[in-house]
């Protein structure tokens, strides 16, 4: 329930920062007067773009503790995938140019295809074509990820980060999200 409750409430402030055409957002403690900055992530935009923000690493490296939605590493996730037993399914479920142009567009992931779960493969998808087609990612970007290039900001300048979830319950609560909305 509580993870439930974290995920809607982020969503919440998603669709609430479209509205308000920021990603940054400075909360101020009545008591202490400390000051937190918010940052609603998207997460398919590489380092370019935190870079065109000075104010949104100005507000990082000003931070004692950064929150994000995990900390886990790119790589522990891709092992965790890769220990699974591969399936056929798509080979079953889709058309054979269907699974021609898949195996195509996922040539160069870094994750086997035949270990992904349907609903992971539409995020990988998901992902690839904001990259690709909205052009999130430039080709000059080391970082193509918004929250990792943040969590590294954060680890090179001694900044205390914490998660709010591991990449493992990310991926169990997409796989129930799944298995509830179909």
């Amino acid at each position: 329930m509580k993870n439930l409750f974290t995920t809607l409430l982020l969503f919440s402030i998603f669709q609430y920062s479209i509205g308000q055409n920021t990603i940054l957002w400075r909360v101020t403690d009545t008591t202490s007067e400390k000051v937190s900055t918010i940052v609603g992530t998207f997460h398919q935009f590489g380092n370019s773009f935190v870079d065109s923000i000075p104010k949104l690493k100005n507000a990082l490296l000003k931070s004692e503790l950064a929150i994000f939605e995990s900390i886990d590493g790119v790589d522990e996730t891709r092992k965790m995938i890769d220990s699974r037993k591969p399936s056929n399914g798509i080979e079953k479920e889709l058309k054979k140019k269907d699974v021609a142009k898949l195996k195509s567009i996922s040539k160069d992931w870094k994750v086997d295809l035949y270990k992904l779960k349907p609903i992971e493969i539409r995020w990988k998808l998901q992902q690839e074509f904001q990259k690709q087609k909205c052009g999130t990612v430039l080709p000059t970007d080391k970082w193509n990820h918004f929250d990792y290039y943040l969590v590294h900001i954060a680890k090179e300048n001694n900044i205390k980060v914490l998660g709010l979830e591991t990449d493992s319950l990310q991926l169990n609560l997409i796989g129930f999200y799944h298995y509830i909305c179909g």
